[in-house]
């Protein structure tokens, strides 16, 4: 059967992306869902001709704070 881990939302207009979310359900996170759902999202903006991405991500939350330095973004 095909069941629901998480999910990822991007918004894309005049160039650039917003990262609205991503989420992974508990018992599936550090597997590299969440970067496959990000490298997917990047991918898609890219396609769209954005040149640039951007999120907004509260400071405790290390889990994504790593993941998206992993991926190249900077504060």
């Amino acid at each position: 059967s095909n069941a629901w881990v998480g999910y990822g939302v991007v918004m894309i207009a005049v160039g650039e992306a917003d990262l609205l979310n991503i989420s992974v359900l508990p018992a599936f996170q550090r597997q590299g869902i969440g970067t496959a759902f990000l490298q997917h999202l990047m991918a898609r903006a890219k396609a769209r001709q954005a040149t640039r991405m951007l999120l907004e991500v509260r400071a405790t939350n290390q889990a994504a704070l790593a993941l998206y330095a992993h991926q190249g973004f900077i504060e």
